[in-house]
C-alpha cells in the first residue's frame, strides 16, 4: 500500500493516554538535535508504538488499537511539544476512557480526532494534525532485542516504579548514580556522592512464574520485526 494513501484507524483514549504518559517525560529541551524533541510514532500490527529519548534515557510504549479497527502501517516522527499539548486535551473522566481517538495518516501527517466529554462544547471533537518531521530516530529496537536476549543472564529484579521519583534528588543531575542488583530477592542499592539508597524488589512469588516471559515477549517480537 503506498504510504501516500489516506489510512484511518482508532485507539482508545485510555490506551493513548497511558502511552503518552510513559514516553513524554523522556523528551529533551535540546532543539539542536531534532530527534531529541520529537516522538517516534509507529502504527503496525494492530498497535500504536511511541518512543522518545533525551540521549540519557529512552522510553517506548505500546497502545493497542481499538477492537476491530484497521491495522494500518505508518512510521515517522512528530513534534514532542505538540503531543504534550494533545495529552492535556485528552478526556480524563472515567466514562471517557473507552472512547476512541480517531487516527488518520498520510505520508505528510497524522491527525487525531479527540472525542468530546473533555470540557469542550458538547458534540465538538477537536482534531489535531501533526506534521511528519522525517527525522532519523535512534535505532532502539536492536538495542532492546540485544538486552532482552540475555534473558536476565546477569540477574534481574521487579521494581515498583511508583518509588522511582523518590530518588530524583539523591544527587544532582550531573553526578552519576551506581545501581547494584544484589540478588533477585535482595535490595537494589543506589550509590551516589554522599548518599545511598536502598529499594526492595517486588516478590517474584506474587507475580507468577511467567511474568518475565510475558513482559519481554511483545518487545522482543517488535524489536525483531
Amino acid at each position: 500500500m503506498p504510504q501516500s494513501e489516506v489510512q484511518t484507524s482508532a485507539v482508545p483514549v485510555a490506551e493513548l493516554r497511558r502511552a503518552l504518559r510513559a514516553v513524554l517525560p523522556h523528551l529533551s529541551t535540546d532543539d539542536t538535535i531534532p530527534m531529541l524533541t520529537e516522538v517516534e510514532v509507529t502504527l503496525a500490527e494492530g498497535t500504536l508504538t511511541l518512543a522518545a529519548t533525551d540521549r540519557f534515557t529512552l522510553a517506548a510504549a505500546r497502545a493497542n488499537l481499538a477492537e476491530g479497527a484497521p491495522a494500518i502501517q505508518w512510521s515517522n516522527t512528530v513534534c514532542g511539544k505538540h503531543l504534550k499539548t494533545l495529552a492535556l486535551m485528552l478526556p480524563r473522566m472515567k466514562q471517557a476512557a473507552t472512547k476512541l481517538v480517531r487516527l488518520t495518516v498520510t505520508d505528510t501527517h497524522i491527525s487525531l480526532r479527540i472525542p468530546d466529554n473533555a470540557g469542550y462544547v458538547h458534540g465538538a471533537e477537536p482534531e489535531w494534525t501533526l506534521a511528519a518531521t522525517n527525522s532519523k530516530f535512534v535505532a532502539w529496537r536492536p538495542l532492546v532485542d540485544k538486552a532482552l536476549a540475555s534473558d536476565g543472564a546477569r540477574g534481574d529484579v521487579y521494581l515498583n516504579p511508583g518509588m522511582f521519583k523518590r530518588w530524583a534528588h539523591l544527587t544532582d543531575n550531573i553526578s552519576p548514580v551506581r545501581v547494584i542488583v544484589t540478588s533477585d530477592k535482595g535490595p537494589i542499592i543506589l550509590l551516589a556522592n554522599g548518599a545511598i539508597g536502598v529499594q526492595m524488589p517486588l516478590r517474584k512469588a506474587h507475580l507468577g512464574h511467567d511474568t518475565a516471559r510475558a513482559l519481554a515477549a511483545p518487545w522482543r517480537a517488535l524489536a525483531a520485526a
